[in-house]
């Protein structure tokens, strides 16, 4: 009571000029649910490895005197209950872009469905808490679970729009084991909503992962936006794709990602033709993947076959739009034949190919999953 006792449910914006990810509006609740902890760093895998862990790497590089900047001011009593609600990364794109490839890399946690045809029916969000090793150890043993300091805890919400309470949450478990229930329950409340596992729903599936290995994030995979229904699927696919990629963009403090596959237009993509539509030009980078596949085959190319995807990325191409944020060229894995393959593995294969066809671009930010996950920080 006194001078403090006001209305904490304001919006305040926290800006750190080298890390993007934290210029966004600051909500002040009266719960504590950003997690501390001063000593963070990538996994010791990581670090002994060549190839950073992606964005928890950067984050960690980049914005960690933030994070212990928030963490001396939550150690005021007055600041104890000091709630930050960081912006969403959502991922919009055609179907089979490689949208959910993108994501599961930036996370480095692959859990998203995998099919043929449309992998992704429901909007799934990861919702990414960091906790210390003593915060999580805590945890485990709240939650009868055996700690493993390297192990990521998750548990699966069903969650429908504007309704805060969740409809269904399983209880937490570990995180080899959740992997194989998430394609399951993806699949299950797709076909109770629609009778069977056809068209899409706009209830949204959360994951979400408690570990001493990842920085408070959330990132959502949406379906991918179709451009004609096929038999099987519902006569308005198109429009229900269509308006949910829009629902989504509309929402404030959301980083879009706009994925288009390497060898698709960009400029004639419907996911750039929305992201002009609502204004979303400067909140948005150009994510071109299945950069391996994008050869020019005709003659004059012999010699320079990877050179329109050199042109989007220099901004010379007559196929792009201007996005501020820029442009990354990407070369996922098939999950079908690499199979057993580990995410740092696909990293450094990545970069080895990008340093063989197209030189200089990694260097220049250009390329690969870290140069993404650079942008975003």
């Amino acid at each position: 009571p006194g001078a403090l006792d006001f209305d904490w449910r304001r919006s305040h914006i926290l800006t750190c000029r080298k890390a993007r990810i934290f210029r966004a509006p600051v909500e002040m609740a009266a719960r504590p649910e950003f997690e501390r902890d001063k000593g963070w760093s990538p996994s010791k895998k990581a670090r002994e490895g060549t190839t950073p862990a992606s964005l928890r790497h950067q984050l960690s590089q980049r914005a960690g005197g933030v994070i212990a900047a928030i963490d001396q001011l939550r150690d005021l009593a007055a600041l104890a209950d000091l709630k930050l609600d960081f912006p969403k990364i959502v991922a919009i794109g055609p179907e089979n872009c490689g949208k959910s490839s993108v994501l599961e890399r930036l996370a480095h946690w692959s859990l998203f469905p995998r099919a043929d045809g449309i992998c992704t029916r429901m909007p799934i969000e990861l919702r990414l808490i960091h906790q210390s090793p003593a915060e999580l150890k805590a945890f485990c043993e709240a939650n009868k679970l055996p700690y493993f300091a390297d192990e990521g805890y998750c548990r699966m919400t069903y969650e429908k729009p504007g309704v805060s309470k969740p409809l269904k949450e399983s209880k937490y478990m570990a995180f080899s084991k959740m992997k194989d229930l998430v394609k399951h329950y993806h699949d299950k409340f797709v076909k109770d909503m629609n009778g069977s596992l056809t068209g899409i729903i706009s209830d949204l599936l959360v994951l979400e992962i408690k570990s001493s290995m990842v920085v408070n994030l959330r990132l959502i995979d949406l379906p991918g936006i179709i451009q004609a229904s096929r038999e099987g699927e519902p006569a308005d696919i198109c429009d229900q794709t269509t308006r949910l990629t829009g629902h989504f963009l509309q929402q404030p403090h959301t980083l879009v990602l706009g994925v288009v596959s390497a060898t698709e237009g960009f400029r004639t993509s419907t996911a750039m033709g929305l992201v002009q539509k609502f204004k979303k030009q400067a909140d948005t980078i150009g994510v071109l993947t299945k950069a391996d596949r994008a050869t020019d085959s005709r003659p004059e190319a012999k010699t320079n076959p990877y050179r329109e995807l050199k042109a989007k990325l220099d901004g010379t191409s007559g196929d792009m739009i201007s996005l501020p944020m820029g442009v990354v060229a990407t070369r996922n894995h098939d999950s079908y034949f690499d199979e057993g393959i580990t995410l740092d593995q696909v990293t450094a294969r990545e970069e080895e190919w990008f340093e063989s066809n197209l030189p200089g671009y990694l260097s220049d930010g250009k390329a690969g999953i870290n140069a993404l996950a650079d942008k975003l920080v």
